[in-house]
């Protein structure tokens, strides 16, 4: 790798800094200050859609019987 260690360092810190404003983005766009319980909302949300569209596609199939 042609880079010296200053700019890989400066690469790096730059990196860091851009993953810290990001999710301190999360962080205010969620209300919610710990990661782990975002985790869990985030997660807890994918289980409600997967709920929403069988029931979306069970009453479908009621309205095509009617």
């Amino acid at each position: 790798m042609s880079s010296s260690k200053p700019e890989e360092k400066e690469n790096l810190t730059g990196r860091l800094n851009e993953y810290e404003r990001g999710v301190k983005k999360i962080f205010e766009a969620t209300g919610i200050a710990d990661a782990n319980e975002i985790i869990l909302k985030f997660a807890s949300h994918n289980e409600t859609l997967k709920s929403i569209e069988h029931m979306k596609a069970k009453n479908e199939r009621k309205i095509l019987d009617l």
